[in-house]
C-alpha cells in the first residue's frame, strides 16, 4: 500500500436535506434524483483538473491541484445543480473545501484537511461554500 503526501484542496460537495428528499418523494425518487445530481457534479470535475475521491451517500469527495480551481469547480457545480434540476426537482448542495497537505493511500485521501473540509460541508448551508481563511490566502 502506497503512501504519499500531496498537497492538494479537498472539497466536499453534499445535497442538502437529502433526508427530507427520501421521506417526500420515497426511496427510488429520492435516489433517482441524487445520482443525477451526483453525475451532475463530477461531470464537473475534468473542466478544473478535479479527480473524485468517492461518493458517501448523498456527498462527494474529490480533490484538485489548487484552492483556485476548487472555487471555481464548486461555484461551477452549484450552477450546473440549479440549472438542470436533477429529476426535474429543485436541489441545491452545500460545499466545504479546504488546501493543504493530505496523506494519498490507493487512490483516497485523509488527514486533517480531509476533516476540516467535512467540517466545513457539515457546517455550509444550503447554495454555500465555506473555506477557511488560509485557504484563501493560498
Amino acid at each position: 500500500m502506497a503512501r504519499e503526501t500531496h498537497t492538494l484542496a479537498v472539497l466536499f460537495a453534499d445535497i442538502t436535506h437529502s433526508t427530507a428528499l427520501y421521506q417526500q418523494l420515497g426511496d427510488v425518487a429520492a435516489r433517482n434524483i441524487v445520482n443525477a445530481c451526483i453525475t451532475l457534479i463530477s461531470g464537473v470535475l475534468p473542466r478544473y483538473q478535479g479527480r473524485l475521491v468517492k461518493t458517501i451517500g448523498d456527498e462527494v469527495m474529490c480533490v484538485f491541484p489548487t484552492a483556485d480551481q476548487a472555487v471555481l469547480a464548486g461555484s461551477d457545480m452549484q450552477a450546473q445543480v440549479v440549472a438542470h434540476r436533477p429529476g426535474n426537482y429543485p436541489v441545491s448542495i452545500h460545499i466545504g473545501l479546504h488546501y493543504g497537505a493530505v496523506l494519498v493511500e490507493d487512490d483516497d485521501v485523509f488527514g486533517d484537511t480531509v476533516n476540516v473540509a467535512a467540517y466545513l460541508t457539515a457546517v455550509a448551508s444550503a447554495e454555500q461554500i465555506l473555506t477557511t481563511q488560509a485557504t484563501e490566502q493560498c
